[in-house]
Protein backbone atom coordinates (compact mmCIF):
# COMPACT_ATOMS: atom_id res chain seq x y z
CA UNK A 1 0.00 0.00 0.00
CA UNK A 2 1.29 3.45 -0.83
CA UNK A 3 0.72 6.40 1.54
CA UNK A 4 -1.80 8.00 -0.80
CA UNK A 5 -3.51 4.94 -2.23
CA UNK A 6 -6.22 4.95 0.42
CA UNK A 7 -6.81 1.22 0.05
CA UNK A 8 -5.80 -1.82 2.01
CA UNK A 9 -4.48 -3.72 -1.00
CA UNK A 10 -1.20 -2.96 -2.77
CA UNK A 11 -1.45 -1.70 -6.34
CA UNK A 12 -0.62 -4.33 -8.94
CA UNK A 13 2.56 -3.50 -10.88
CA UNK A 14 4.03 -0.14 -11.86
CA UNK A 15 1.76 2.51 -13.35
CA UNK A 16 2.56 3.90 -16.80
CA UNK A 17 4.08 7.37 -16.77
CA UNK A 18 1.73 10.32 -17.16
CA UNK A 19 3.74 11.46 -20.19
CA UNK A 20 3.31 8.14 -21.98
CA UNK A 21 -0.40 8.13 -21.18
CA UNK A 22 -0.74 11.64 -22.60
CA UNK A 23 1.04 10.60 -25.81
CA UNK A 24 -1.12 7.50 -26.12
CA UNK A 25 -4.26 9.58 -25.54
CA UNK A 26 -3.19 12.12 -28.16
CA UNK A 27 -2.51 9.34 -30.65
CA UNK A 28 -5.91 7.79 -29.92
CA UNK A 29 -7.68 11.13 -30.35
CA UNK A 30 -5.86 12.09 -33.52
CA UNK A 31 -5.68 8.66 -35.09
CA UNK A 32 -8.72 6.84 -33.71
CA UNK A 33 -9.09 5.05 -37.01
CA UNK A 34 -5.95 3.11 -36.16
CA UNK A 35 -7.82 1.01 -33.65
CA UNK A 36 -7.47 2.90 -30.35
CA UNK A 37 -11.17 2.70 -29.66
CA UNK A 38 -12.70 4.78 -32.43
CA UNK A 39 -16.32 4.14 -33.30
CA UNK A 40 -17.82 3.18 -36.57
CA UNK A 41 -16.25 1.34 -39.47
CA UNK A 42 -12.63 2.37 -39.70
CA UNK A 43 -11.87 -0.07 -42.45
CA UNK A 44 -8.76 -1.28 -40.66
CA UNK A 45 -10.02 -3.01 -37.53
CA UNK A 46 -11.57 -6.34 -36.82
CA UNK A 47 -15.18 -7.04 -37.69
CA UNK A 48 -17.72 -6.01 -35.07
CA UNK A 49 -17.83 -8.51 -32.23
CA UNK A 50 -14.42 -10.02 -32.98
CA UNK A 51 -11.19 -9.22 -31.21
CA UNK A 52 -7.95 -8.21 -32.88
CA UNK A 53 -5.09 -10.61 -32.47
CA UNK A 54 -2.33 -9.22 -30.30
CA UNK A 55 0.83 -8.59 -32.28
CA UNK A 56 3.43 -11.29 -31.89
CA UNK A 57 6.87 -10.55 -30.48
CA UNK A 58 8.24 -10.96 -34.01
CA UNK A 59 5.71 -8.44 -35.39
CA UNK A 60 6.56 -5.95 -32.66
CA UNK A 61 10.30 -6.44 -33.23
CA UNK A 62 9.83 -5.84 -36.96
CA UNK A 63 7.90 -2.61 -36.32
CA UNK A 64 10.52 -1.38 -33.85
CA UNK A 65 13.25 -2.11 -36.41
CA UNK A 66 11.29 -0.27 -39.15
CA UNK A 67 10.78 2.80 -36.94
CA UNK A 68 14.47 2.80 -35.96
CA UNK A 69 15.45 2.70 -39.65
CA UNK A 70 13.05 5.55 -40.45
CA UNK A 71 14.48 7.73 -37.66
CA UNK A 72 18.07 6.91 -38.59
CA UNK A 73 17.32 7.86 -42.23
CA UNK A 74 15.74 11.08 -40.97
CA UNK A 75 18.88 11.84 -38.94
CA UNK A 76 21.05 11.37 -42.05
CA UNK A 77 18.67 13.56 -44.10
CA UNK A 78 18.83 16.41 -41.58
CA UNK A 79 22.62 16.23 -41.34
CA UNK A 80 22.80 16.32 -45.17
CA UNK A 81 20.06 18.97 -45.38
CA UNK A 82 18.23 16.79 -47.87
CA UNK A 83 15.01 18.79 -48.27
CA UNK A 84 13.14 16.09 -50.19
CA UNK A 85 13.91 13.39 -47.61
CA UNK A 86 13.13 15.74 -44.70
CA UNK A 87 9.81 16.75 -46.25
CA UNK A 88 8.91 13.08 -46.85
CA UNK A 89 9.62 12.22 -43.18
CA UNK A 90 6.69 14.30 -41.88
CA UNK A 91 2.95 13.85 -42.24
CA UNK A 92 1.98 16.07 -45.19
CA UNK A 93 -1.69 16.57 -44.30
CA UNK A 94 -1.60 19.24 -41.60
CA UNK A 95 -1.65 16.94 -38.56
CA UNK A 96 2.08 17.36 -37.81
CA UNK A 97 3.03 19.39 -34.72
CA UNK A 98 6.43 19.81 -33.03
CA UNK A 99 6.92 21.31 -29.56
CA UNK A 100 10.00 22.75 -27.90
CA UNK A 101 10.87 25.40 -25.35
CA UNK A 102 7.39 25.25 -23.89
CA UNK A 103 5.46 25.98 -27.07
CA UNK A 104 4.35 24.64 -30.42
CA UNK A 105 7.27 25.44 -32.69
CA UNK A 106 6.52 23.84 -36.07
CA UNK A 107 3.36 22.69 -37.85
CA UNK A 108 4.80 21.71 -41.23
CA UNK A 109 7.86 20.37 -42.96
CA UNK A 110 8.25 23.81 -44.55
CA UNK A 111 8.59 25.40 -41.10
CA UNK A 112 11.21 22.81 -40.11
CA UNK A 113 13.14 23.44 -43.32
CA UNK A 114 12.98 27.20 -42.75
CA UNK A 115 14.50 26.77 -39.28
CA UNK A 116 17.20 24.47 -40.65
CA UNK A 117 18.03 27.09 -43.31
CA UNK A 118 18.96 29.50 -40.48
CA UNK A 119 22.22 27.53 -40.18
CA UNK A 120 24.65 28.62 -42.93
CA UNK A 121 24.86 25.99 -45.68
CA UNK A 122 28.64 25.68 -45.37
CA UNK A 123 28.49 24.92 -41.63
CA UNK A 124 28.40 21.17 -40.99
CA UNK A 125 25.64 19.77 -38.78
CA UNK A 126 25.88 16.41 -37.06
CA UNK A 127 23.30 14.87 -34.73
CA UNK A 128 23.92 11.66 -32.83
CA UNK A 129 21.12 9.76 -31.08
CA UNK A 130 21.81 7.71 -27.97
CA UNK A 131 19.59 5.14 -26.34
CA UNK A 132 16.91 5.19 -29.05
CA UNK A 133 13.82 3.38 -27.77
CA UNK A 134 10.62 2.59 -29.66
CA UNK A 135 7.25 1.45 -28.32
CA UNK A 136 4.41 0.24 -30.53
CA UNK A 137 1.26 2.04 -29.32
CA UNK A 138 -1.24 0.53 -31.73
CA UNK A 139 -1.15 -0.89 -35.24
CA UNK A 140 0.46 1.84 -37.33
CA UNK A 141 1.36 4.11 -34.36
CA UNK A 142 4.58 4.27 -32.36
CA UNK A 143 6.27 6.46 -29.77
CA UNK A 144 10.06 6.80 -29.84
CA UNK A 145 12.60 8.77 -27.84
CA UNK A 146 16.36 9.20 -27.62
CA UNK A 147 19.02 11.37 -26.15
CA UNK A 148 20.72 13.56 -28.74
CA UNK A 149 23.80 15.68 -29.24
CA UNK A 150 23.94 18.09 -32.17
CA UNK A 151 27.26 19.60 -33.19
CA UNK A 152 27.18 22.75 -35.32
CA UNK A 153 30.41 23.59 -37.13
CA UNK A 154 33.87 22.25 -36.46
CA UNK A 155 36.94 23.22 -34.48
CA UNK A 156 37.05 26.20 -32.14
CA UNK A 157 34.09 27.89 -33.86
CA UNK A 158 31.88 24.81 -33.43
CA UNK A 159 29.50 24.19 -30.57
CA UNK A 160 27.23 21.42 -29.34
CA UNK A 161 23.89 21.14 -27.60
CA UNK A 162 21.78 18.21 -26.58
CA UNK A 163 18.92 16.83 -24.61
CA UNK A 164 16.13 14.42 -25.47
CA UNK A 165 13.87 14.04 -28.49
CA UNK A 166 10.58 12.22 -28.66
CA UNK A 167 8.52 11.39 -31.72
CA UNK A 168 5.05 10.05 -32.45
CA UNK A 169 5.11 8.21 -35.76
CA UNK A 170 2.34 6.75 -37.88
CA UNK A 171 2.26 4.72 -41.05
CA UNK A 172 0.64 5.87 -44.25
CA UNK A 173 -1.17 3.77 -46.80
CA UNK A 174 2.22 3.14 -48.38
CA UNK A 175 3.47 1.55 -45.14
CA UNK A 176 6.09 4.25 -44.62
CA UNK A 177 6.59 5.59 -41.08
CA UNK A 178 6.16 9.37 -40.85
CA UNK A 179 6.60 11.81 -38.00
CA UNK A 180 3.22 13.03 -36.73
CA UNK A 181 4.67 15.06 -33.91
CA UNK A 182 7.29 15.30 -31.30
CA UNK A 183 9.11 17.26 -28.69
CA UNK A 184 12.64 18.25 -27.83
CA UNK A 185 14.02 19.51 -24.58
CA UNK A 186 17.55 20.46 -23.67
CA UNK A 187 19.23 20.22 -20.34
CA UNK A 188 19.50 23.50 -18.50
CA UNK A 189 21.95 24.37 -15.77
CA UNK A 190 20.36 24.96 -12.39
CA UNK A 191 20.41 28.47 -11.00
CA UNK A 192 22.71 28.85 -8.03
CA UNK A 193 24.52 25.62 -8.43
Amino acid sequence: MTPRSGGAEPRPGPRPSVGLLRVATAVCLAFGALGCGGTGDTGGGPAEGSEAAAPTAADTAAVVADVRRALEAYQVAVDARDEEAIRAAYLPDGRFVWMEDGSVRYRSADAVLEALAAFPADVPLRTVYSGLEVVLLAPGAAHAWAGFTTTVGEGPAGYSFGGILSWVLVTGEDGRWRIAGGHTSSTRSRAGG
